[in-house]
């Protein structure tokens, strides 16, 4: 595991010109991160697509003196936590070794691996691999240590966190929020007590609902400090709102792959509900329906954009379920069952899934060849790329670090769509009067 977890980590960093993956997905992420380096506010000065990520790396990349390089390491770093706190949250709840780690290799393949090993991608695509995945990793680290250990300070701690993730990024920030909002009231259906259970509800609404006024409004203080104008929470939504509506969709089959995984969620509602039901405290059952509700949520960005590529970023939670449905078949207290056609069947096709996809995981030689050829052009920090090295050059020439410029990019056959500005911006220091990110 700590082999993989370096390549996720090598495999990662980048400099200006070895970015494995398409031009503007990077841009995407990078120009809010290079505009609020130069002083410039989200929600005051411009919006951006992915949500207020930049000011929260902001105090760090003014520490290390951010360039593509160190802002790709810490990509990197961030990436690697999120598959450790996934690892480690798989080991709170499965005791069994085997099951811990074959499901977390299937996790690590088909979220990262795939692309660099079978796909023809080859994107890392920090949107889905840090922006939309580091909080939902950290909440469900964090909820399945609640569920194995409940604490007041653990519970509390949660809800803030998600009310930060709504922040850091609104689209898996808010489905962190509300799985762990609608986990509580699922444990209290155990009073069976419709009086203590209406209690229990609006405590628990006005707590959640309380913890994300006061970090909005810590927020909105911590920018009015900055800017001296509170942020424009209407722009929070416009990107959320325009992808809403169709904007850059792609259809859904009806048949596909997608079903199979909804089953799977399903289930965890299914097995989760009859437990709470019966007055079971059964953990993997309780883990089970918190995973299947953040999983559905998850979910939700392959049903708009239903690229296969976008089921495989959004697939592990179904993947810790599946780890959690073996665990459970193989438990020792019910040894006596496994045979049994249903149990047996289980067994075999998820331990089937597993090991093939351990099996397609087994090529060290080649992580280790794709790595090495990497490596010493980032080390080098070489712009052979003509195109961004003029850019660079014209701009250090003509315009001072803080100046406000506007980027015009002709050439489509830089490899960069539909241009390289965050990368321009972040190596020469202007910020540009656009409102728009």
């Amino acid at each position: 595991i700590l082999f993989f977890l370096l390549s996720i980590f090598l495999l990662s960093i980048f400099n200006i010109v070895t970015y494995p993956g398409v031009g503007q997905n990077l841009n995407a992420v990078l120009y809010s991160v290079s505009q609020v380096q130069q002083g410039k506010i989200l929600l005051s000065d411009f919006t951006t697509q992915y949500g207020l990520y930049a000011h929260f790396l902001y105090p760090l990349f003014k520490l290390i003196n951010v360039n593509i390089v160190s802002f790709s390491v810490t990509m990197a770093a961030l990436t690697v936590v999120s598959y450790s706190l996934i690892f480690f949250a798989l080991r709170k709840i499965i005791s069994n070794n085997l099951i811990v780690f074959f499901s977390f290799i299937a996790i690590i393949y088909f979220s990262f691996f795939i692309n660099f090993t079978n796909g023809p991608w080859d994107d890392l695509s920090y949107s889905n691999q840090v922006i939309r995945r580091i909080f939902p990793a950290l909440i469900i680290f964090l909820g399945l240590s609640h569920i194995v250990n409940p604490k007041k300070i653990l519970y509390l701690l949660i809800i803030f966190l998600s009310s930060l993730a709504m922040l850091w990024n609104f689209e898996t920030g808010v489905i962190c929020f509300l799985s762990f909002y609608i986990y509580v009231l699922y444990e209290k259906l155990a009073v069976n007590n419709l009086r203590s259970y209406a209690s229990g509800f609006i405590k628990h609404s006005i707590i959640s609902a309380s913890i994300l006024t006061l970090t909005i409004y810590l927020f909105s203080i911590t920018i009015y400090l900055q800017s001296g104008s509170f942020p424009n929470w209407s722009l929070f939504f416009k990107y959320s709102s325009l992808f809403a509506t169709g904007f850059y969709s792609m259809p859904m089959p009806i048949f596909h792959a997608w079903n199979l995984v909804f089953l799977v969620y399903v289930y965890g509602i299914y097995i989760g509900l009859k437990s709470i039901l019966g007055n079971k405290k059964n953990v993997l059952d309780r883990a089970s329906f918190f995973l299947s509700i953040l999983g559905l949520g998850i979910s939700s960005y392959y049903l708009n954009r239903s690229h296969d590529t976008n089921l495989f970023s959004t697939l592990y939670p179904a993947l810790i379920l599946l780890a959690i449905y073996l665990s459970k078949a193989l438990d020792h207290s019910n040894r006596e069952n496994i045979f049994k056609i249903k149990n047996f069947l289980s067994v075999l096709v998820i331990s089937f899934i597993m090991v093939v996809v351990f099996v397609h995981m087994l090529r060290p030689i080649k992580l280790f060849n794709i790595v090495a050829d990497r490596t010493q052009v980032i080390m080098s920090n070489t712009i052979n790329n003509k195109f961004i090295s003029n850019g660079i050059n014209l701009i250090k020439l003509n315009a001072l670090p803080n100046e406000q410029i506007i980027i015009l990019i002709a050439d489509e056959k830089s490899g960069w769509a539909p241009g390289p500005d965050g990368v321009l911006h972040l190596e020469t220091n202007p910020s540009s009067p656009l409102p728009m990110g």
